[in-house]
């Protein structure tokens, strides 16, 4: 397992999904969030919902973080940081921050809606950005738990019992309420208590889920001491002739100064200060002890008392009063109801009591209930001729047979209480029409998608009154702005549009719908709906018929579930194994699917994808799931419905190997399950001497090995020593394939300890660590040879006589790159090569297993002979508090050799405010820097006090070149200026030298100092460096450079040309020449004269004395050969020249694209490999790498070799799919590369890993082609390290 690191978090949709329950869900599916952000003013946690889950927010009544409750507030102005806000308006919810971790932590937030389970979701704030995804719900209840043991009431009160059932994410929370006497304690489904009369009894909630979890609170009953009142109710009229309704208490002159509240049908009217009213409120006349309510003569609207309106006036010292309002020939009065007294029904009433329809038309008819307060309004519709006209629930009717028929509406509380509406149909003569369906795409510069319906009548469409889609009618819209169940009629261009799922509306049409069409002046249409991933399509559908699916979902499991460790946190998540803090997502597999018609099955030409780009899965996570066996892994699945991957969540348990299995149900109802992928999780007690073997490497073409560490942490090196050895022929180690993604090895020891593991790279070991921390108990010892890619080493490297060390540099393409550090040390011993490196530190900045050091030791140290070969950079970091900034290089009793024309820059610690004195870029004990190289060394900076040395210590420097320059003293008052050399250090009047001691920069100073090298990025600027050409001179005159006549040449086999040399200066004391080929199999030289002695290619060097060469390229080719039957001659070949008979052989010229030139600007006829590159392209085994461009010259990346010879092959398709990760099922070679392996032309780095993108050598293309060939594989003689695409083209038509 390697910890990875999300380069963009962005924040992703999720759906864990689970083992299936045992148990049926009974309450509603909560919706799943879009997306976390942080409300833009208070920072509160902000979880976004869609516009279609309004009315389950305005469900939301309850909400914990991590068992933390919180309080609802009211509104955004009382919202604080102990409460939440739900708000359907805005289509979200605000968590206060009281007990949100917003420092990459875990929230485990559950979220309760009365009538829907409980939604539970884990949020991580990580990087600014918020990452939030669903946890699963389906638990059992494990307890019921009401608050109250024992209550006392008086009669009438009532009180809501406080009931808990935990755990908070139990599937089914619902409970099931009894009272033990009724008579004495009434309970309701929501556990709300009401006192009949004295008594005691017991209430009972019991879960619906389980019968035998329950629990239970007594209930005491005593006497009411409340008093009553009994109104009467009249009309008043004042002397301004306004008119009240007037309640008058019998017999009581203190009740209505007592009155809190009056409600009117359940709605609280208000107070009036004044007898000024004017709807919907009332006066409290104390003085005349009467409550007055507006009747006439006011500014009112129908807000005033009603017949049959029901009051409720609250006084706390009195019982509730309930009224019932009687009002007729302008009178009003008032009957007192008893507690509990329902509202019956008295009348029901159709609008229309005559209809006449047509047949197949549809109509809805409308019943008024009264009084409008009665409490079961509903109606029961019924026809008396169901063959005539059919009526449905809701008062829906349809013609469907001529004739009458009588419409009943009954009331369900008294079936004596009805009406009736008679309908009379009549026939018609309607056309019949045919209507089909696709997809459409309507707009070109941003264009939307839609399914359409067009008919073979032209004017069908315009026509339509009525669309439904299983039933339920659809709202037509006035636009093709759809938001879903609603279509458009586009009356311009004849169709009607509905709103496809690709853009969230829910719902709309899916697969297998009957969508039902009426126009009146036509037959109605039924259609089957068909939807498989961006198509659409409709057929015929008869009445009853049943609706089957012709189509099987098929899915499968493809990538990698990487390798974890017993009690591993977050594994999909954030982590710090790498150099800082990261989020990792250490899963790379995926879900693709196909949808195919049932009588088939996938094979090698099915086209999969991802399956959100298919179907939409179930949400429900009974239907759709991952499954892990065996059981005991402590991880769950979780799929990611906007990416389609599959990823795992908690923390690993058990070691051993599990297989991960899909399950899935989509919106349609299919189902299917995956192949089984493998994931391993080990004890972390394993050792490196048991996993660094061969047999769990990838063995290359070369016969050489690459190793992927695995598990991705080893701390332990041996049971019996801490010593391991490398095996010699693993060339590369990886801790990951992902850049920015590491491998950990050994354990830590503290800062200033010696290091107690080792690792030992030998002799004929040429190792790269790829990805990888090598923690600061390890010693790594080079006798070999080792090179560090994004790699840090927090320990010690030695190099040993005979061992070789490079490190950030890419020696197949010849640059440097960035990403490796040594925060240890690297030690170079008698013997030792430094080659290549670019080496810098941040010990000072990354702790050391929570350790913060103070490092001011050298990043490198040298003594005995150490030789330094092309170019080597070494900075020192910045300074820690209390020390100096960190040296550079320090050689001790040794002499260090800069090979001919080597650089070596080395910079102190010292370039930033932090670091207040200046680190030495070299250090000196009884050292020397030697060679006919070139010495670049600054001290660092101090800032408020003393800049370092370039050189420091004693010891000579004797080099061709160097550039010494002490660090600056910057704003300091006492500070020092670094030397560019300390006295002890003696420079080679020999050398060219420019020797620069630092300056004091005081306040307001410029302190910009460009000759600094500030790694990692780049490499220092030599430019900045001038360098004088002042040292003494020899009386030799040397050479200073050597030039060839022609520096590329194409001959024919058996053909002679002289080179001819120029030297300058032209006085120069030795002008003897030595000439070599490094291929004489195709060219040899003497004295400058070469021959071709067969077809290839060679490069011809003259070298002088002094080490100065100048190379001519060679090509020989067999133009019998290559020219296909062509009159041309060799000059014509070479020259593009034409003899006279030209235009009587225009047929054999190669006209391509009407250009007698060719088909390629950069391959011209004079090119020795025209006529290969003709014939490739002929062939079509080689197409260019753009317009009019084949790129001869370029290298061959692993991609393009297996294209090619794919290409040449005849493209014969591949068995199966391509199972490398980083070859991605649509990537333009991957069925080539798919082929390539299943033919055993390679087998790329690991089971995993191919590198298309990756140069190929010209040994590794012969390997392939001879391969391809059927041939045994056989080593290139050419002298070209990479294959080159004009090379390939000329080995392929060979």
């Amino acid at each position: 397992m390697k910890m990875k690191r999300i380069l963009s978090l962005i924040i992703s949709t999720t759906m864990i999904i689970g083992a299936v329950p045992s148990t049926a869900m009974a309450l509603e599916q909560p919706p799943e969030p879009v997306n976390a952000s942080e409300e833009f003013f208070s920072k509160y946690l902000q979880i976004n919902f869609s516009y279609t889950d309004t009315d389950w927010l305005e469900a939301v009544d309850s909400i914990t973080v991590d068992g933390k409750k919180y309080q609802e507030a009211d509104s955004s102005f009382t919202m604080s940081d102990e409460k939440f806000l739900a708000s359907s308006g805005s289509y979200n919810i605000q968590i206060g921050n009281e007990y949100v971790d917003k420092n990459g932590g875990d929230n485990k937030i559950v979220i309760g809606a009365d009538g829907y389970s409980d939604l539970s979701l884990n949020a991580r704030k990580e990087n600014a950005n918020w990452e939030i995804s669903i946890l699963s719900n389906e638990t059992g209840v494990e307890s019921v738990e009401i608050e109250e043991e024992n209550i006392q009431l008086k009669v009438g009160e009532k009180k809501e019992l406080t009931l808990t059932v935990k755990p908070d994410n139990a599937a089914n929370k619902k409970v099931k309420w009894s009272s033990s006497d009724d008579e004495t304690v009434q309970v309701d489904e929501r556990g709300k208590i009401t006192a009949i009369k004295e008594g005691t009894a017991t209430i009972t909630a019991e879960s619906e889920e389980n019968s035998n979890i329950k629990d239970t609170c007594t209930v005491s009953v005593t006497a009411d001491a409340k008093k009553t009142v009994s109104l009467t109710g009249d009309v008043f009229v004042d002397k301004y002739n306004d008119k009240y309704y007037s309640l008058i208490p019998n017999n009581d002159t203190e009740y209505v100064k007592g009155i809190s509240e009056i409600k009117v049908n359940d709605v609280e009217w208000d107070k009036s200060a004044s007898s000024a009213l004017y709807g919907k409120d009332y006066y409290i006349d104390a003085n005349n002890n009467r409550i007055l309510f507006a009747a006439e003569g006011f500014h009112i609207s129908n807000d005033t008392l009603e017949n049959n309106d029901i009051i409720t006036i609250i006084n706390p010292a009195y019982k509730d009063t309930k009224l019932r309002v009687t009002i007729n020939d302008g009178g009003f009065s008032v009957t007192g109801m008893a507690e509990g007294e329902k509202v019956s029904v008295e009348s029901v009433k159709i609008k229309e009591s005559e209809v006449s329809l047509k047949i197949g038309e549809i109509k809805s008819l409308k019943a008024e209930v009264l009084p409008e307060e009665a409490e079961n309004k509903k109606l029961k519709w019924k026809s008396g001729n169901d063959e005539v006209v059919t009526v449905d629930s809701e008062g829906r009717i349809e013609a469907v047979g001529v004739g009458k028929a009588t419409i009943t509406a009954e009331s369900e509380e008294n079936s004596n209480i009805k009406d009736t509406c008679e309908v009379t149909v009549t026939e018609i003569n309607k056309k019949v029409v045919t209507v089909s369906g696709e997809k459409i795409s309507v707009g070109s510069l941003l264009p939307k998608y839609y399914y359409a319906l067009m008919a073979d009548d032209e004017k069908y469409i315009n026509g339509i009154n009525e669309i439904y889609v299983n039933g339920e009618k659809w709202e037509e819209k006035n636009s093709n702005y759809l938001l879903g169940k609603d279509y458009y009629i586009d009356k311009e261009e004849k169709r009607v549009l509905f709103a496809p799922d690709q853009y969230g509306q829910a719902p709309v049409l899916k697969n297998n719908d009957i969508i039902k069409i009426i126009n009146i002046d036509y037959e109605n249409v039924l259609l089957k709906a068909t939807v498989i991933g961006d198509k659409f399509s409709v057929t015929p559908f008869k009445e009853g018929e049943a609706v089957e699916d012709e189509y099987k979902l098929h899915i499968r499991l493809v990538g990698t579930f990487e390798a974890a460790i017993i009690g591993q946190k977050n594994y999909d998540g954030v982590t710090s194994a790498s150099t800082s803090v990261t989020v990792n997502k250490n899963s790379s597999a995926e879900v693709q699917a196909v949808i195919l018609p049932k009588d088939k099955v996938p094979d090698e030409n099915t086209e999969w994808k991802l399956l959100k780009d298919v179907t939409e899965v179930n949400g429900n996570s009974s239907k759709s799931y991952v499954e892990i066996s065996p059981a005991g892994s402590g991880m769950v699945g979780v799929y990611n419905i906007m990416s389609s991957a599959v990823t795992l969540g908690g923390t690993p348990e058990k070691a051993g190997t599990y297989m991960i299995k899909v399950y899935v149900t989509d919106r349609d109802g299919r189902t299917a399950e995956s192949n089984e992928l493998p994931f391993k999780i080990y004890t972390g007690e394993e050792t490196l001497e048991s996993r660094l073997k061969l047999e769990y490497c990838t063995q290359m073409q070369d016969g050489k090995y690459i190793y992927d560490m695995e598990p991705w942490k080893i701390k332990n090196f041996s049971d019996f020593t801490e010593t391991v050895t490398v095996p010699n022929k693993i060339k590369t180690w990886y801790g990951s394939h992902t850049k920015g993604t590491y491998g950990e090895l050994g354990k830590s020891a503290a800062f200033g300890t010696p290091t107690y593991q080792t690792l030992i790279i030998p002799e004929g070991c040429d190792l790269t660590l790829v990805n990888m921390k090598v923690l600061s108990g390890v010693k790594i010892v080079v006798r070999g040879s080792l090179s560090l890619t994004d790699t840090s080493i927090d320990g010690v490297i030695e190099v040993e006589n005979g061992g070789k060390f490079s490190m950030n540099y890419d020696k197949y393409n010849g640059k440097f790159i960035s990403g490796a550090m040594i925060n240890g040390q690297v030690v170079l011993k008698d013997g030792a090569v430094l080659e290549n490196a670019k080496i810098y530190s941040n010990t000072n900045y990354l702790d050391n297993d929570g350790e913060t050091r103070k490092n001011a030791e050298p990043v490198v140290t040298a003594s005995g002979n150490v030789e330094v070969n092309g170019s080597v950079y070494i900075a020192g970091d910045e300074a820690a508090t209390g020390t100096s900034g960190q040296y550079g290089l320090e050689i001790k009793n040794g002499i260090l050799s800069l090979a001919d024309g080597a650089v070596l820059a080395v910079y102190g610690g010292g370039n930033s405010p932090l670091t207040s004195e200046g680190g030495n870029g070299v250090v000196l004990e009884n050292g020397k820097i030697t060679g006919n190289g070139t010495l670049i060394a600054l001290g660092g900076s101090g800032w408020f006090g003393n800049g370092g040395d370039a050189v420091s210590g004693n010891g000579d420097i004797s080099v061709k070149n160097v550039y010494l320059e002490g660090g600056n003293s910057i704003f300091s008052d006492n500070g020092k200026a670094g030397s560019a050399a300390s006295a002890g250090v003696i420079v080679s009047s020999r050398s060219n030298s420019s020797l620069n001691d630092g300056k004091i920069i005081n306040i307001g100073g410029n302190t910009d100092r460009p000759t600094y090298w500030n790694p990692p990025l780049g490499i220092p600027d030599m430019g900045n460096y001038e360098i004088p050409e002042n040292g003494e001179k020899d009386e030799t005159i040397q050479v200073e450079a050597i030039t060839l006549n022609k520096s590329k040449i194409t001959i024919d086999k058996g053909e002679t040309y002289e080179l001819k040399v120029q030297i300058s200066p032209s006085n120069a004391s030795n002008k003897t020449i030595k000439w070599s080929s490094d291929n004489e199999n195709a060219v040899t030289v003497n004295n400058g004269i070469i021959k071709a002695v067969g077809k290839g290619e060679a490069v011809i060097t003259a070298e002088t004395s002094n080490g100065k060469t100048a190379k001519c390229d060679v090509t020989v080719i067999n133009i019998d050969g290559l020219k296909g039957g062509s009159s041309y001659s060799l000059d014509e070949v070479k020259n593009g020249k034409k003899d006279k008979n030209t235009a009587e052989k225009k047929e054999n010229v190669p006209v391509i694209g009407g250009m007698d030139k060719g088909v390629f600007d950069d391959v011209s006829i004079s090119d020795s490999r025209y006529l290969a590159v003709k014939n490739v392209y002929e062939k079509g085994w080689m197409m260019g790498v753009g317009d009019r461009t084949f790129a001869p010259d370029d290298t061959l990346t692993r991609g393009m070799a297996a294209q090619i010879l794919w290409n040449r092959a005849g493209k014969p398709e591949p068995v199966g799919i391509c199972h490398f990760l980083d070859v991605t099922s649509d990537a333009w070679y991957a069925k080539a590369v798919a082929w390539a392996y299943e033919n055993g032309i390679t087998s790329g780095y690991s089971s995993t890993a191919y590198g298309p993108d990756d140069y190929v050598t010209t040994e590794q293309f012969t390997i392939m082609l001879d391969i391809a060939n059927g041939k045994s594989p056989k080593p290139y003689q050419g002298g070209a390290p990479y294959a080159t695409r004009g090379l390939v083209a000329v080995m392929i038509s060979e």
